[in-house]
C-alpha cells in the first residue's frame, strides 16, 4: 500500500505522561478518523514508561499536511510544550 508513513519517537518528562494521557488517546482517536489517515497508533515503550513510537500512515502528502492543521493535532502541540525530552520523526514510504 503506498501514501506516507510516519515514525515518532518521543520521550515525554516522566512527570508528565499520566498528565498528558488524554491528550495522547484524543490524538489518536480523531487521527484514525480523519479521511487521510490509514492507520495511526501509540505504542509504549517496554523499557521506559515515558517513551513512545508513534507509527502513522497518511494515503498521501497532503493528507498529513491537513492532519498537522487540524485542531486535535494543534491541541497535542499546545499540551505537550515545555513537557518533552526529546523527540525524532522519520518520513517515508513502503518498499515496492
Amino acid at each position: 500500500m503506498s501514501g506516507i508513513r510516519v515514525v515518532v519517537q518521543l520521550e515525554l518528562k516522566p512527570d508528565q505522561v499520566g498528565q498528558l494521557m488524554p491528550c495522547i488517546k484524543e490524538l489518536q482517536e480523531k487521527s484514525r478518523a480523519e479521511a487521510g489517515n490509514i492507520s495511526y497508533d501509540w505504542i509504549i515503550s517496554a523499557e521506559k514508561p515515558n517513551a513512545f513510537f508513534v507509527v502513522e500512515h497518511w494515503k498521501s502528502q497532503a493528507a498529513l499536511d491537513e492532519h498537522m492543521e487540524t485542531a486535535h493535532f494543534k491541541n497535542y502541540k499546545n499540551q505537550t510544550a515545555g513537557k518533552v525530552i526529546s523527540a525524532s520523526t522519520a518520513l517515508g514510504k513502503n518498499i515496492s
